[in-house]
């Protein structure tokens, strides 16, 4: 019998945990839109596809890729021997049918939203500084500090000024990372550079005195874009 779930409701992974399953139908329905149209209390969904499970682990039967992070409405295990299934499962996912006549606006805010995401930097291999006058990085409690700070920090929509994010990381965190004071850098033959910083240019780029703060390990973090390439700020 279908189980239905309500609001917030469990992931696929939630459902699947420390289980086996030799066929699971994956299949979605739009809430929204009641598409494809609910039959009296029942929801079947849209089939979108197949996987196996292995000790919880997805393994698609189709080629396709299945997160285990979405939401699931509604589930349900069965039997099919005669198939050769001793363990099956249905999930029907919450998904976006979208009509034709909508296609072309839905098409359009995905790109905008994805390409606003795109632009989003992100702070990598972050370099905390957890030292003070009683504390150094052997002790136990530096230790502490550092593994429950995180490398990794989404910058601000519209951040991109090195100093600024150097400030917003130790505000958010209340700890400052390597070289977190960077200032104006003066620039040399081959990048820019002073007594905190060393920042490679590009090699079809010539150093000037407009330059500060190519992303840099050395930075005490180093800034990317969402796909993980290092980002251009200038």
């Amino acid at each position: 019998m279908l189980k239905k779930y309500t609001k917030p409701y469990p992931t696929i992974g939630d459902i699947i945990a420390g289980k086996n399953f030799d066929y699971v139908s994956y299949r979605g329905y739009d809430e929204k839109r009641n598409f494809p149209p609910a039959t009296g209390n029942n929801t079947d969904g849209e089939f979108c596809g197949c996987f196996k499970v292995a000790n919880g682990k997805i393994i698609p039967l189709d080629g396709d890729f299945y997160g285990d992070d979405e939401t699931v409405i509604a589930s349900e295990e069965w039997t099919m021997p005669d198939e050769g299934i001793e363990k099956g499962l249905t999930v029907i996912v919450e998904m976006d049918f979208v009509p034709a006549g909508e296609l072309d606006e839905y098409l359009k805010t995905y790109r905008e939203e994805r390409e606003k995401k795109k632009k989003m930097l992100k702070a990598v291999d972050i370099k905390w500084d957890v030292t003070d006058d009683d504390i150094d990085e052997s002790d136990d409690e530096a230790c502490e500090i550092l593994e429950s700070l995180p490398t990794e920090m989404n910058i601000p929509e519209g951040m991109t000024d090195p100093d600024e994010i150097s400030d917003w990381l130790s505000d958010e965190t209340g700890f400052c990372h390597d070289a977190a004071s960077s200032r104006s850098l003066a620039p040399d033959a081959d990048g820019v550079s002073d007594s905190h910083i060393r920042v490679q240019l590009p090699s079809d780029r010539q150093a000037n005195k407009f330059d500060r703060g190519f992303p840099s390990v050395d930075d005490g973090f180093r800034l990317v874009d969402q796909d993980g390439n290092d980002a251009d700020l200038i």
